[in-house]
This record gives C-alpha cells, sequence and structure tokens, in this order.
C-alpha cells in the first residue's frame, strides 16, 4: 500500500470522526460508515465511562473532535508531500509495538497514525483506563481501506516486534528504558505544559485558557498546570471564568475529593492560596501541580521565562500565550488541539518508524 492511499484512508477517518461530534463534512460516500459507526461510539463512550470515571463523555467526545480537526486536508497533503520519497523507500514492514498511557481519552492514536502512515504493522498495549475508543477507530478505519486489517493489532502483553513507543510517568521510563534498551526505541516520560499572561488578556483569551487547565481534568501533558503573571497581577477576572467550568467538576466526586484534599493540606500548613473554588490558585516555582492546583509564579521579564524553558525544556510539553516569544508557543485554547505534526516530546515518530 503507498503513502498516499494511507493517507487517503485516514482522510476519510477524519471526515467521518468530524461527523460523529456533529460537524459537517460534506461528503455523502461516507454516510453508510457515519451511520454504522453512530451508536458504536456512543455506545464504546458510555461504557468507556462506566470504566473509567474521569473521562466523561463531553472528554471523549472532545478527543474525538480533535483527531477529526488533526486530520484535515490541507495538514495531510502537505504531510505526504514532505514524507513521500522517504516513505516509498521503507519497502519491509516491521512491527513496533506500542505502550500507551491512559490519562486522557484516545492517548495512543498519534502513534497508531504514525506506525500505520509509515507502513509499518502496529502492535498496541492500551492502557486499562483507555482501552475501548481507538479499537473502535481501528475497526472503522479498516471498514475504509481493509488492507490495514493485517497492520494492527491489540495485545495484553506484547512480544516478537522490532521497534518500541513507550510512554509512561517519571518512574515507568527508568523501567522501560531498561527492559527495551536492546532494541530501537521512544521512551517518554512525564511533561507539562505552563501559560504566559501579560495582564492584557480578553475575558475571551482567558475562557480559552480556562479550557488548557480543565479539559481532562488537567491530566493531560498539554493540559496547562502553571501559568506565569506579572507582578501585582489580578486574579478576579481570571477566577471569574475559571468558574464557567463548573459544571463538568461540581458533580465530579472524585476531582472534588483531591481539591478538598489540597485546600485542607494549604491550610492546615499554613500556606497562602487563592480559593477559585473550582481549582486553587497556588504560587510555586515547579510546573507539574497536583490535580485541583494551578500554580502561578510572578515574572518581570519574558527573559527569566526563556532562560527557564531552555533549561527544561526536556519537562515542558507545549506554552499557551498570545505574547511573541523566542520558544515555540501555541494560543489559548490549543493546548489539547495537537497538529498532526505536533510529535510528543518533540521526537519524530514518522521517521523513528521508518529508520530515518
Amino acid at each position: 500500500m503507498l503513502l498516499s492511499n494511507r493517507i487517503e484512508a485516514f482522510r476519510q477517518l477524519g471526515h467521518v470522526l468530524r461527523s460523529l461530534v456533529g460537524e459537517n463534512t460534506k461528503n455523502g460516500i461516507l454516510t453508510d460508515l457515519i451511520k454504522k459507526y453512530e451508536p458504536i461510539f456512543s455506545h464504546a463512550i458510555r461504557q468507556q465511562y462506566a470504566e473509567n470515571k474521569w473521562f466523561l463523555p463531553e472528554f471523549c467526545q472532545n478527543a474525538i473532535s480533535a483527531l477529526g480537526k488533526m486530520l484535515n486536508e490541507e495538514d495531510l497533503s502537505r504531510f505526504e508531500s514532505e514524507y513521500r520519497m522517504m516513505a516509498e523507500e521503507a519497502v519491509v514492514p516491521q512491527t513496533v509495538a506500542v505502550i500507551s498511557a491512559g490519562n486522557i481519552p484516545i492517548a495512543a492514536f498519534h502513534d497508531f497514525m504514525m506506525v500505520l502512515l509509515s507502513g509499518n504493522r502496529y502492535m498496541g498495549k492500551l492502557s486499562s483506563q483507555d482501552k475501548l475508543l481507538l479499537p473502535v477507530i481501528s475497526q472503522l478505519l479498516i471498514d475504509i481501506e481493509p488492507q490495514f486489517a493485517n497492520y494492527i493489532v491489540f495485545v495484553n502483553r506484547i512480544s516478537d516486534f522490532d521497534k518500541v513507543i513507550a510512554t509512561g510517568s517519571d518512574n515507568t521510563s527508568r523501567y522501560f528504558e531498561y527492559y527495551f534498551g536492546k532494541y530501537p526505541h521512544i521512551v517518554r516520560h512525564s511533561r507539562n505544559s505552563f501559560a504566559i499572561l501579560d495582564g492584557n488578556e480578553t475575558e475571551t483569551d482567558l475562557s480559552q485558557l480556562c479550557q488548557d487547565i480543565f479539559l481532562y481534568f488537567g491530566l493531560g501533558c498539554r493540559s496547562v498546570s502553571k501559568i506565569y503573571v506579572p507582578e501585582n497581577y489580578n486574579f478576579d477576572t481570571l477566577i471569574n471564568c475559571m468558574n464557567e467550568h463548573r459544571e463538568p467538576i461540581k458533580m465530579h466526586h472524585a476531582y472534588l475529593n483531591n481539591l478538598d484534599y489540597q485546600r485542607t493540606m494549604y491550610m492546615m500548613n499554613l500556606i497562602p492560596f487563592i480559593d477559585a473554588q473550582v481549582a486553587l490558585l497556588a504560587e510555586n516555582s515547579a510546573i507539574a501541580s497536583p490535580i485541583g492546583i494551578v500554580y502561578y509564579q510572578y515574572y518581570q521579564h519574558l527573559s527569566e521565562i526563556h532562560h527557564y524553558y531552555e533549561a527544561n525544556r526536556n519537562h515542558i510539553q507545549c506554552v499557551a500565550t498570545s505574547l511573541k516569544t523566542d520558544f515555540p508557543t501555541v494560543s489559548f485554547g490549543q493546548t489539547q488541539q495537537p497538529s498532526l505534526f505536533d510529535f510528543a516530546d518533540g521526537v519524530n515518530t514518522f521517521r523513528f518508524c521508518i529508520g530515518k
């Protein structure tokens, strides 16, 4: 199967995924597939929520929508143009084992896609927390392009593979490095994201930032866990925007229990904090914050943040801001909308899969 054929299959997959979340794709050819998979996805989303209460149905819908946007015509055409010659040189399929995290819905999709676009076989070991939606997407892809049936397998234990991609915490990444050291491998560890404000943000900007903070309850590596603010920053408008996200939070007992625990610990230890009701804002130089807490840090000059970024770039996934910086950033509201070219940890998995 040529790269152009694989690209076309993912292009059609994007059309179906966008239709499943209510976006008009203007593609009547796929009507039967859309009708077939609407109840299948609805059932999978309900079942996924029943098994993992952190994956709210609206969060699963958002993840599907983000994948549909990722698989847009322009980016897929650009991808084919950039990698066509490279992909055609890699003619012997290998088996790439992918051990996936389960912190957000369909976390394994980008690796799944890169392995298949590279012409290799995907062997997926999914997290028990995120094991239902990607197999449904893979079956949909096979319905679109039956040749993929021989290139996709989900397993409980990986074996007989040629390369491996493993994602986990800092602790599990050390285990992965030891266990898979003799194979060509990519091992990912924990990363976090932060935002930079200057006090001139509009309510729309801050509302979109809150989406970056609260989507998936802040459990993703692209979730904003810390904000940089100028000295004497007024948090009132940000707090008001935070409370617009009260609905999915006020009924989620696990999140509220975490929030209550953190509030109690801060009070008992006489640590100052700002109570935004749906989260606590606490001054801290760290980037990784517990569930229910958003760290903040004051700055005087952007150069301070630039130095921090350069010194800690291996622990940073993305940065949200409207300011001009010397390092890559994304707009507010876009941290959980990665593009086809946003490779996790900055490592090009497509090149890895084809050995380039």
